[in-house]
């Protein structure tokens, strides 16, 4: 199964189970607020405002800071990209929610799960080789540990809505300030946080590893969009961002990875989390 055509976007080489040019997947699948807001979780896990809208939660030995993304309107798509990208359309998230600053790292997700399957080892670095299964499995867990939230995948247009940070361009600023990319042959992960973040206060929205969404993939509708969560099922799940080993044009907001197979893993290949509302 070819994981649609955007996966041209990649650069030309070939490492291990990626086909670059082809971007194959796989030989077997051809304006940030400085208020400070505390978050009541009540469970012995706890949450510590962290100032400039962000929260820290505490996850067994390990610390995950999310930040404060309030509801807007964007366009979602791009004209200057692949059909998969188009057409454009308006889209409103009508709640504020929080993301995770920084892509789930081996650190945390070791931290919770008890195993890091990683390619790239530090701990600093983005956990990666997790299928979309995995991501739900840690997600599970951490909401066992917390009773104030409700973690989740970010949806696709939670996700655009998110790097875009306000902006219309095709990056949220010069691509080398902002992101590790266009290095197929010897490329490997950096640890998160070291490129500048986009003007929400997050991190690595652009390159060093691609990030699941919780959509199923599937295409766009031109009518305008409030809150969409993807179709009701599919082949596949969606990846957005770009990675270490890909080229400038996969490193572009609306740039879209898909359909993945929901058990396939890759070392470019992570997460980053969302939390919503209050639970019951």
């Amino acid at each position: 199964m070819i994981l649609g055509n955007n996966l041209k976007l990649f650069s030309r080489a070939s490492i291990g189970l990626f086909l670059i040019s082809g971007v194959i997947f796989s030989k077997v699948y051809a304006q940030e607020s400085t208020q400070t807001e505390t978050i009541g979780i009540k469970s012995s896990a706890g949450s510590v405002p962290n100032g400039n809208n962000e929260i820290q939660i505490n996850l067994k030995t390990v610390k995950l800071i999310l930040v404060r993304i309030p509801a807007g309107t964007f366009q979602m798509g791009s004209v200057e990209g692949e059909p998969t990208e188009r057409p454009v359309h308006r889209v409103t998230i009508t709640h504020d929610f929080w993301m995770g600053k920084f892509t789930v790292t081996q650190a945390q997700y070791e931290a919770v799960v008890g195993k890091n399957p990683s390619n790239w080892k530090r701990s600093d670095n983005p956990v990666e080789r997790v299928r979309w299964e995995d991501t739900q499995d840690f997600i599970s867990k951490i909401n066992v540990l917390q009773d104030g939230f409700r973690f989740r995948l970010p949806t696709e247009a939670e996700w655009e809505y998110a790097c875009r940070a306000g902006t219309t361009a095709e990056t949220y600023g010069p691509l080398n300030e902002i992101a590790w990319y266009g290095s197929p042959l010897f490329g490997k992960t950096h640890p998160v946080g070291q490129k500048q973040p986009n003007a929400f206060g997050l991190y690595d929205m652009l390159g060093n590893v691609l990030e699941w969404c919780q959509d199923w993939f599937g295409p766009y509708s031109v009518e305008a969009q409030v809150d969409p969560e993807g179709p009701p099922s599919g082949k596949g799940q969606v990846a957005r961002g770009g990675a270490y080993l890909a080229d400038a044009k996969a490193c572009r907001a609306a740039t879209r990875i898909g359909p993945i197979p929901p058990r396939y893993s890759h070392p470019s290949l992570g997460f980053r989390v969302v939390a919503v509302g209050q639970k019951p």
